[in-house]
């Protein structure tokens, strides 16, 4: 007899290890469905711009790139203090210097204070991130950007499907940035999208974007196994081998990620799984809201959230007063088979490898600092079932 409880979730919610197959067999029979995963994007959210690439890491690159070349006396990236360390590898990629910006441990979005003169009047772009699916105070963000003259990028990379004041995340400001990497509510394991309004930007991106090299077909074959592999494997009680294959929780700070197009094969998969989006981003919506409940009445902990938007949560955030209590809490969670992780582990400020790359005169950062030491995140998937949540809220209570 089995041990492991059979859990069933609703049809649409989640994705299976034969749906991977039926989509890499597609892909092989009835040619190129790039263009067709590109008009989706420009239906759903009214940008009429819209490039396939590697990686939202690639397409960050490649953005800052063409909007450098437009405005070559500003050579710094304004971006949250606390934000996944791609974004700030994507800028020194690009040539240029990252300036991080305080955070509210409240929102996990930019501090209001942090967006003054100092920060942005040298500044060719400012970046939303949008962490863990909570939007970001874009129509904010925009217009600090555009007071002090330098472009808003609106990164959806963690969002997508989000919406703040009834508009989608990821269509404000110049460019907008969409990914379908590992862990994001619709993947492929690698692959982003750039998509902007204006046609002068968007010509400069296509030529970029079209010198960008073929993804060897080797490495295509490895992202269709471990695609495959994740899907089989994303139930909680075999997380820590899909942990294992494609390093689910972690963005190391590099400098070296591969910069290509989209490859063919891999389109049918996003295609897919846009064609159920409303399903996969309601489920995730349905579990962030059931720890929300839970954890609510837990001493020692905040959970970030924005009221009025509607957040997609691929993780549910929760930051510990104490980082020696989130450490207990994330082993005994990891224990009890559930996919905890600390995400990551430092505000921008304090990686060493970007130390070289800071703006002069960055301000210190204190409540990233404090984010990072205390963050928690947690699985939101179809997978997760009531048990896997009450799991969550006895061992956050007990620890």
């Amino acid at each position: 007899m089995s041990l492991v409880p059979r859990f069933v979730p609703p049809a649409g919610t989640v994705l299976r290890g034969r749906d991977v197959l039926g989509w890499l067999g597609e892909a092989a029979v009835r040619g190129d469905a790039r263009p067709d995963l590109a008009a989706i994007f420009r239906e759903r959210y009214g940008l009429p711009h819209v490039f396939l690439v590697s990686s939202a890491r690639a397409g960050m690159t490649v953005l800052l790139r063409v909007l450098a070349e437009r405005a070559p006396g500003r050579r710094e990236v304004a971006v949250p203090g606390y934000t996944c360390y791609s974004v700030a590898a994507s800028a020194v990629r690009a040539g240029l210097r990252v300036r991080p910006l305080d955070i509210s441990a409240e929102t996990l979005d930019i501090a209001p204070a942090a967006l003054d003169a100092a920060a942005l009047s040298r500044s060719l772009a400012l970046v939303g991130t949008n962490l863990y699916g909570i939007p970001s105070d874009a129509p904010r963000l925009e217009g600090a950007a555009r007071t002090h003259g330098a472009a808003f990028i609106d990164d959806a990379a963690q969002c997508l499907d989000g919406r703040i004041g009834g508009r989608w995340v990821g269509t404000f400001g110049d460019a907008g940035l969409f990914s379908f990497d590992k862990g994001k509510n619709v993947t492929s394991i690698q692959g982003g999208v750039i998509a902007c309004r204006d046609p002068g930007l968007a010509d400069a991106i296509g030529r970029a974007c079209a010198a960008l090299p073929p993804q060897p077909p080797a490495s295509v074959a490895a992202q269709g196994a471990k695609l495959l592999a994740y899907y089989v494997l994303l139930r909680p009680w075999l997380y820590w081998i899909a942990n294992r294959m494609v390093r689910l929780g972690e963005t190391p700070f590099e400098l070296d990620s591969p910069m290509t197009g989209y490859p063919a094969a891999l389109a049918p998969a996003v295609r897919r799984q846009m064609e159920r989006i409303a399903l996969i981003t309601e489920a995730r919506a349905r579990n962030a809201a059931r720890l929300g409940e839970l954890l609510a009445d837990v001493p020692g902990i905040r959970i970030p959230g924005r009221a009025g938007a509607t957040a997609v949560f691929p993780r549910f955030p929760v930051v510990f007063d104490e980082p020696a209590r989130r450490e207990r809490v994330r082993d005994r969670l990891v224990l009890a088979g559930i996919g905890a992780t600390g995400s990551y582990p430092r505000a921008l400020r304090d990686v060493p490898e970007l130390q070289p790359h800071l703006a002069p005169e960055t301000a210190d950062t204190p409540s990233a600092r404090a984010v990072a030491a205390g963050i928690l995140t947690l699985p939101t998937h179809g997978f997760v079932t009531d048990a896997d949540l009450a799991t969550i809220s006895r061992v956050l209570r007990s620890a």
